[in-house]
């Protein structure tokens, strides 16, 4: 079967705009809501091809606009934003608001316009009840190669993961949530990531590609302390003494250091390795 496709132009005026998204009003597509990279969005009726009104939301441009009800739309911006329009002809209102981690990258809604699902690009994905605006985690991931993972010595119920994103997670493998989500104190910087972590009960200690060696507590995922220049070009190994009193580490050259964990001070340095020290146990 031949068919074929033909256009027809919005009337926009003297506005120029680039567009990122687009959505129709329920239930009977009378309108078109484009989303730009300006932040706003532009209303335009579909009988008569015209330009109603635009809205500024948010910044770093709308990635994704949704018509949630007859007279309610939902706008997700690059900044994390997510906005709750009611929309009347040529009348707009914003009505609730909530931020999320992450440039939002995908916003859908419920057939009957209850909740909405929202995922952003930092790996997060929610449930967000359209009556108050609450959200709900409902799962998240690395964005970025897992570089390593390790089980708990003797438990087969918690695992940690190291990723070139930047973060280190701790998960719970009875539903596989995530219980502790580590950074570096300068936040998620490019090419600095963890090549290697373990942990305890009480704390995260990782290896990462700047050099340094972190230590992170479990509960609140606060920073305790680092290690300065303790491999040049990477700590690619880690472990911990069995009486938690010292640490060591393998580097990327093929160097094996030991730490007091006290202390941080170094004790012993063996070089014997060629290449990169890829496990010390």
């Amino acid at each position: 079967m031949a068919g074929s496709c033909k256009y027809e132009t919005m009337q926009t005026g003297a506005m120029v705009r680039d567009y990122t998204c687009l959505t129709f009003s329920k239930p009977n597509e009378e309108f078109l809501f484009a989303g730009t990279k300006s932040g706003d969005f532009c209303s335009f009726q579909v009988k008569n091809k015209m330009f109603v009104f635009s809205q500024s939301v948010c910044a770093q441009g709308i990635k994704n606009i949704q018509a949630v009800t007859k007279d309610k739309i939902c706008v997700g911006g690059g900044d994390g934003q997510i906005v709750l329009f009611h929309v009347d002809q040529n009348f707009c209102q914003s009505l609730m608001q909530t931020q999320l981690y992450g440039s939002i990258q995908g916003l859908s809604s419920s057939q009957d316009g209850v909740q909405m699902l929202a995922a952003t690009n930092k790996g997060f994905l929610y449930r967000i009840r359209v009556s108050d605006f609450s959200q709900m985690l409902l799962a998240e991931n690395h964005t970025e190669p897992v570089v390593h993972v390790e089980y708990l010595a003797g438990q087969s119920e918690r695992f940690i993961t190291s990723s070139v994103d930047g973060t280190i997670r701790l998960w719970d493998a009875n539903d596989y949530s995530v219980r502790a989500r580590c950074v570096n104190q300068m936040g998620v910087v490019e090419n600095v990531y963890p090549m290697c972590s373990l942990f305890t009960d009480e704390i995260i200690l990782s290896g990462w590609s700047d050099g340094k060696v972190r230590a992170f507590r479990v509960d609140n995922c606060e920073q305790l302390w680092q290690i300065d220049n303790a491999h040049k070009n990477g700590v690619t190994a880690i472990a911990l003494s069995h009486n938690q009193k010292f640490i060591v580490s393998g580097g990327q050259e093929g160097e094996i250091r030991v730490w007091e964990i006290r202390s941080r001070e170094l004790i012993s340095h063996l070089k014997e390795h060629t290449s990169k020290v890829t496990k010390v146990q």
